[in-house]
């Protein structure tokens, strides 16, 4: 999520400046969204994506969500975060594509959409069927771009001015990385938005 907001702070100040940083903005213009991904265990067989295939989903304990961040200054993003474990290019493809009215109305210089990669989410990828079978389902993934759609829409209502404050903190005493090369950023950013109507 952080690696997809400073990508989108930084498209904020380029899209529009052939690739060159302007500066930063005094006033943001962002709104928020979420949509559950919904499906039904009792009718559907949706495979948990993770550590072992053929592990159909027995129960719910967080329902999974996309949300979405409208980010506006003197361009406007959009950010979707879907809590799976990742999506193929053709389905960030098809996500867009549904999202194209939407961005053709608001002007919207780019789209990104970024997986949380949960590991105890549905297969979005096919790879944790049964042997040699797609473990996706087709009717979780329609509900998926669904979700993502509606997130969007909602965040683009939501958009509202405000000021924009950014912080980190050093953690890396609380990080540890278990593989070579140990390689991690230390440091814990906070993102704070005070609308102006409070």
């Amino acid at each position: 999520r952080l690696a997809a907001l400073f990508i989108a702070l930084t498209l904020l100040f380029s899209c529009e400046s052939g690739g060159k940083a302007n500066g930063t903005a005094d006033s943001f213009t962002i709104g928020y969204g979420e949509c559950n991904i919904s499906f039904d265990l009792t009718k559907e067989t949706i495979y948990v994506a993770g550590y072992r295939g053929n592990n159909p989903a027995e129960g719910v304990l967080d329902v999974p969500k996309v949300r979405a961040v409208w980010l506006g200054a003197d361009v406007s993003v959009l950010l979707l975060s879907v809590d799976c474990i990742a999506l193929a290019s053709g389905t960030v493809a098809s996500i867009r594509a549904e999202l194209s009215g939407l961005s053709a109305e608001s002007g919207c210089c780019e789209i990104h959409i970024i997986s949380t990669h949960d590991h105890a989410g549905g297969d979005t990828l096919g790879l944790w069927g049964p042997d040699g079978i797609d473990g996706k389902n087709a009717e979780y993934m329609r509900s998926l771009t669904k979700a993502a759609v509606t997130a969007a829409e909602w965040a683009y209502l939501d958009r509202r001015a405000g000021k924009l404050y950014f912080g980190s903190a050093d953690c890396s005493d609380l990080r540890e990385d278990t593989r070579l090369p140990r390689v991690f950023d230390g440091n814990v950013y906070s993102f704070r938005f005070i609308p102006d109507d409070g």
